[in-house]
């Protein structure tokens, strides 16, 4: 987390667009929503000499390039990306060369379409046997208080296996706290996800429109890929 260069992936994946190339500080509010703080601040910028000496407590080494575990052992990682998304093989190709900085090897291995709806249980995609790294397809949660299935022990969405007491009494508040306690409590939910190394919000992933200028009605849906959420409103104006 602390090698990868989310700045200029920002800069990389959404300059060509003419959009801000700002990080994603948040897993859970969009910038300008109630609860909304920059928790991912830390991580904006890469720290490779910080990095190295957190590894270099740990029993690691780094020598000529390249890392070497406690045992010896050269540090190999395996990066999961979708062969069919030519953003996903974009950012793949920045957190190889990311990880090259502090001595890390990184195999990607490509993997087919995740299958499932992205608004149910099977949007967990199908990583292999022994994984380490993947980059997801993630959104903000149209409701906030979908976050628990991520980051919840046994989640329906905790592809990461991830489980702390910590999270768990957070979460664990969400069903008896107030409506006006909520913002405040989520944004400590998405504090915890970043204290923990859960997971590295990479890129908000740009999303484009285009749509007759007679149709009314039409508001993007809350969800990746999903514009035809509300057709029912949608209507044509008379000639």
């Amino acid at each position: 987390m602390m090698a990868l260069d989310r700045s200029s992936m920002a800069t990389e994946v959404l300059t060509p667009y003419g959009l801000a190339a700002s990080s994603v500080e948040n897993r859970i509010f969009l910038p300008g929503a109630p609860g909304f703080t920059e928790d991912g601040a830390s991580y904006d910028v890469p720290a490779p000499a910080a990095a190295i000496h957190l590894l270099s407590s740990g029993g690691y080494r780094l020598s000529g390039g390249i890392l070497t575990g406690p045992t010896g052992a050269p540090v190999s990682l395996s990066l999961v990306v979708e062969a069919a998304d030519p953003l996903a093989q974009q950012l793949a190709t920045a957190v190889v060369s990311s990880c090259a900085a502090i001595g890390v090897t990184v195999r990607v291995t490509q993997s087919g379409s995740p299958a499932g709806d992205l608004l149910g249980a099977a949007s967990a995609p199908s990583l292999p046997t022994g994984w380490q790294m993947a980059i997801e397809l993630r959104q903000v949660p149209a409701f906030p208080s979908g976050i628990a299935s991520q980051y919840a022990t046994g989640g329906s969405l905790n592809v990461d296996g991830y489980s702390g007491a910590a999270m768990a009494a957070l979460l664990a508040e969400v069903p008896v706290a107030s409506p006006a306690e909520l913002p405040a409590l989520y944004d400590q939910v998405d504090d915890r996800a970043w204290q923990g190394c859960v997971d590295l919000p990479l890129v908000q992933l740009p999303i484009v429109v285009a749509f007759n200028s007679k149709l009314l009605n039409l508001k993007v849906g809350p969800y990746f890929g999903a514009i035809a959420w509300d057709e029912e409103d949608w209507g044509f104006r008379a000639s």
